[in-house]
């Protein structure tokens, strides 16, 4: 079954995924978190080998991308394309926290 967040994430008007890091680390944990009190935790899965993955209604999106700063384009970093954005906290994205 395709998973309804990311088959719709890249459409105009739809929401933005930002893939927070693995959840077996902290900094990533730590993050999601601050996120989370500011868009839900309805807006949480996790994906892929225990990833965090983080929704942000359209209506959200421009308040939560000017208040986090650490959340950026997919396209701003090289060879990454699995959701819209990324803010991944250093280390939190090392495989070693996969689970």
């Amino acid at each position: 079954m395709i998973d309804y967040w990311m088959e719709n994430a890249f459409e105009a008007g739809k929401h933005t995924l930002v893939d927070v890091g693995y959840v077996n680390a902290k900094a990533a944990r730590d993050q999601a978190d601050r996120l989370l009190k500011r868009v839900g935790k309805k807006n949480l899965q996790i994906v892929a080998n225990g990833r965090i993955l983080i929704r942000i209604p359209p209506q959200k999106v421009k308040a939560i991308l000017k208040r986090f700063r650490s959340i950026k384009p997919a396209s701003e970093r090289p060879g990454y394309s699995w959701c819209t954005h990324t803010a991944i906290p250093a280390g939190a994205g090392d495989v070693k926290h996969a689970s």
